[in-house]
């Protein structure tokens, strides 16, 4: 893919020295006869293969729709702090007019991904949402009633299409880069998937 640098397919090694994990040690005149043989798979197989340290999400930064009751000793704002990179994209004001309701759905979900280091984050959600749209493009082709893919392609539509070669992801849809940023509309046109216009 384009928008991948040179670094892709190194050794991944955050030792100061460069030197990489210890395998094994050897004492003087010991020797080793082994062969490695590479693999290539997915964290779906294997847990040794998720490019992610953690993955975390939530919905509701400020507390608007009120599924949350906090425990507290004195003050809930201070033992409970507000995450301020999410809570930016929410309206504090929008906050203080809401009234409670149980049945109130969530808009807008903020993900944390924190990469081991082998793909950076913005990668690995590309990668996932490319994985999401193929996926699904695959069961609109099996539910297609003419049985064939939709548009003759053989892989069937991408809806939104994902071309990874304009140097942004997703080229402008599904919400995720369009301009270099994270406030690109989301497909169909509902909204915007992360954030804001031109933030």
């Amino acid at each position: 893919m384009d928008h991948r640098d040179d670094a892709i397919g190194q050794p991944v090694i955050k030792d100061p020295n460069g030197e990489g994990p210890i395998i094994l040690k050897l004492r003087h005149g010991q020797e080793v006869d082994f062969t490695c043989i590479a693999k290539k798979g997915n964290a779906k197989e294997h847990a040794k293969w998720g490019p992610t340290a953690a993955v975390g999400f939530e919905y509701d930064p400020l507390n608007k729709l009120k599924h949350t009751t906090y425990w507290f000793e004195e003050n809930a704002e201070e033992e409970w702090p507000v995450d301020e990179r999410n809570a930016q994209w929410e309206d504090p004001e929008e906050q203080a007019d809401a009234s409670v309701n149980p049945d109130a759905k969530p808009s807008a979900f903020f993900f944390d991904v924190e990469s081991v280091g082998m793909l950076e984050p913005d990668d690995i959600v590309a990668e996932g949402v490319y994985a999401l749209q193929l996926k699904l493009s695959q069961l609109r082709t099996a539910l297609d009633p003419q049985g064939t893919a939709v548009n003759g392609d053989e892989d069937g539509d991408y809806n939104p299409p994902a071309d990874f070669g304009a140097g942004d992801y997703g080229n402008g849809y599904g919400g995720y880069g369009g301009n270099g940023d994270y406030g690109a509309p989301a497909m169909n046109g509902g909204g915007y998937g992360y954030g804001g216009a031109g933030h």
